[in-house]
């Protein structure tokens, strides 16, 4: 698995990098457009009331890329392995204790667990910073699977749009459920290119750091692939530096 480098308009890669070292020449966040103020203090008071980290779940049409919704997960720093994490997504998810998992050992960002869909399937992920599960979702052969968690989103109208936040988004990759194995790099670049013009990056930057992005495709049906109700789920990772 390889982890890619963007920046604000999606930069070609160069590597990793270190956590606040962005690009070479990169600035760092200098502030939101006056546009995206309210949207941007808002978020930010609420992902750094206290410390520890958050992940943004940013939910886009599969077709049109058009923000669908979004939810916000924060809590303390802890560590998991993967028995726990595989329970926690379980629990909140319906979906760890079968599931392949698809991350690499000991990840940074999320855990995935993957149940193919023989019939039903689906995903369960947890956040390996702070422990909580970020999404959950069935899929069903020839069929239409539901998200399972989060149970309750909000408007994607509080994200803002055009906000151009300078911070940009350190390390990105993703998952592709339909099959089980990567995104390609210009399949996330695409999904990351929306997120970037919301108010969530510039919030993570103004109290903490950004530290890192997966993007994941969500069929909800295999067999016959249904774009009209598939989804790309972007889920960015922030918080106080440990």
């Amino acid at each position: 698995m390889t982890t890619k480098t963007f920046s604000r308009r999606i930069a070609p890669v160069i590597g990793l990098v270190l956590l606040a070292g962005m690009l070479p020449g990169a600035d760092t966040c200098t502030g939101p457009t006056e546009d995206c103020t309210d949207e941007i203090n808002a978020l930010a008071k609420e992902m750094y009331e206290k410390i520890g980290s958050c992940t943004a779940v940013v939910r886009l049409d599969y077709q049109s890329y058009e923000l669908l919704s979004y939810q916000l997960f924060c809590g303390p720093y802890t560590s998991l392995d993967e028995k726990q994490a595989r329970e926690i997504a379980e629990r909140d998810t319906g979906y760890g204790l079968d599931g392949l998992m698809l991350n690499p050992p000991a990840p940074e960002d999320e855990w995935v667990f993957y149940e193919p869909p023989g019939d039903f399937g689906g995903v369960g992920v947890v956040s390996a910073r702070n422990g909580l599960s970020v999404f959950g979702g069935s899929i069903i052969w020839m069929g239409t699977g539901d998200i399972t968690y989060p149970t309750y989103w909000r408007p994607s109208e509080e994200l803002g749009s055009e906000c151009d936040p300078a911070g940009g988004i350190p390390r990105a990759h993703g998952y592709d459920l339909v099959s089980g194995g990567e995104l390609s790099e210009a399949q996330v670049e695409q999904a990351l290119e929306v997120v970037l013009d919301t108010a969530i990056p510039g919030a993570m930057w103004q109290g903490g750091y950004v530290f890192d992005a997966v993007v994941m495709s969500y069929p909800r049906s295999v067999g016959a692939f249904n774009p009209d109700t598939a989804e790309w789920i972007v889920m960015v990772n922030g918080g106080w530096l440990e």
